[in-house]
């Protein structure tokens, strides 16, 4: 629970003011009308697009989980405030938490990648977000 509104700033702890910042956040994450769009529907852990309605500013989520840390955001807020979530990382996880079921949320992330068959030859080639290998079959 954040810590009551009518303290003043310069009477809180550093964890008290974290909890205020997240606070915040978690409000306008609710508050704020936003398009997501994801890049994998069948799968809670991926990327996703967020749009603001208001400010029409455009982001890219990657969520990889519901703690703390585990997900990224491409919004300035997030780049600098040291809390490890923003509103729009916060705001995807609440729509991922409505739409996937309690099992596939406690899957935890496993990166997906495109395996495509080299023509004539048994290697399969691996594609994802971050990096491409080449692995030969047994």
């Amino acid at each position: 629970m954040p810590p009551d509104e009518t303290v003043p700033l310069e009477n809180l702890t550093v964890k008290e003011l974290c909890q205020r910042a997240k606070a915040e956040r978690v409000k306008r994450s609710e508050d704020e009308s936003m398009r997501v769009r994801s890049m994998d529907t069948a799968r809670p852990w991926t990327g996703y697009v967020v749009t603001g309605e208001q400010s029409g500013q455009t982001y890219r989520v990657a969520l990889r989980g519901l703690t703390d840390g585990e997900s990224y955001c491409s919004c300035p807020d997030y780049r600098t405030n040291r809390l490890s979530a923003c509103k729009y990382i916060l705001h995807v996880q609440s729509k991922v938490k409505k739409r996937f079921s309690a099992a596939k949320l406690r899957a935890p992330y496993r990166p997906q990648g495109d395996k495509l068959k080299s023509p004539g030859s048994q290697a399969i080639v691996t594609r994802s977000l971050f990096a491409t290998a080449r692995t030969t079959r047994p």
